[in-house]
């Protein structure tokens, strides 16, 4: 496995209270993102999208940056790699642990 192997990862925000997290995540990690509003049925902000193609060890580094969102119980979903593991409503340890557990498997699904 190498740390340069492509980690998609996709982060469901309940709420934003950094408007530059997506400038802040490229700058912290090096990896290429986007930040998209998700509106609900009657047009209102439902939730956001932090979307990114990370390097294993970019992605260690995401975990830092997401800490307040995850503490707080904001985070609604995080999915990891390409083979559709999701976390609902995960802590900070469930989101280690499974990039953990992506790094062990060599980078790709099981």
């Amino acid at each position: 496995m190498t740390d340069n192997a492509a980690l998609p990862i996709v982060v469901e925000l309940a709420d934003l209270d950094e408007p530059d997290l997506a400038e802040r995540v490229k700058r912290d990690t090096g990896a290429e993102v986007r930040l998209i509003e998700r509106h609900g049925l009657a047009g209102d902000t439902a939730s956001w999208l932090l979307i990114g193609n990370f390097v294993l060890t970019s992605a260690t580094a995401l975990l830092p940056i997401l800490t307040n969102y995850l503490s707080q119980r904001r985070v609604k979903s995080i999915r990891i790699g390409n083979e559709g593991l999701v976390l609902e409503n995960p802590t900070g340890k469930q989101v280690e642990d499974a990039i953990a557990a992506w790094r062990e498997r060599g980078g790709g699904p099981a």
